[in-house]
């Protein structure tokens, strides 16, 4: 098994290259998608021994994986107030938490929650904040190895969706 630090970088990098599938309803919606996402990615990098332990909460709004990393998920963050409890609570429990938010009703609270927080060690824990904006929504990566472009391809595609919106447009 790797060491922590590295399981959580790997679970940040999963992350950044995961695009919801579409505009989901509720916050569970998701995080059931991201749980499944995570698993199967995970599993095929061989970061876990055998199946990954992940556990979703009832309203979708948290994720646990491997009882190591913690995982909060948003629909259109909007209360950093809000957010600042969560984070503050959680910090006593877990050495590594990644805040995610599927759309930002309210930037720059995001990007103030983000300034109060990265940089700094709250408590030991260490944590990283993950923003996944609608327009990427149903997106997919065309490559996802390491060492290629960091993006896999993604700006390429959502370049070559402007340009073909454009023409329709024209």
């Amino acid at each position: 098994m790797l060491d922590d630090q590295k399981f959580f970088r790997d679970v940040v990098e999963r992350i950044n290259y995961w695009h919801p599938s579409e505009e989901f309803e509720q916050a569970s919606g998701f995080s059931d998608e991201l749980g499944n996402y995570l698993e199967r990615h995970l599993s095929e990098k061989s970061l876990v021994d055998d199946s990954v332990d992940l556990e979703v909460s009832r309203d979708g709004s948290t994720l646990e994986v491997e009882e190591k990393v913690f995982i909060i998920l948003e629909k259109n963050f909007s209360d950093i107030e809000e957010a600042s409890e969560i984070i503050e609570g959680k910090t006593t429990e877990y050495d590594y938490l990644i805040f995610v938010s599927c759309g930002v009703e309210k930037v720059d609270d995001w990007r103030e929650l983000e300034k109060k927080y990265i940089g700094t060690r709250q408590r030991n824990t260490q944590l990283d904040f993950i923003w996944k904006s609608p327009e990427l929504y149903g997106v997919e990566r065309q490559s996802e190895t390491r060492g290629e472009d960091p993006l896999g391809g993604l700006m390429d595609q959502v370049q070559k969706a402007s340009e073909e919106a454009e023409k329709e447009d024209d």
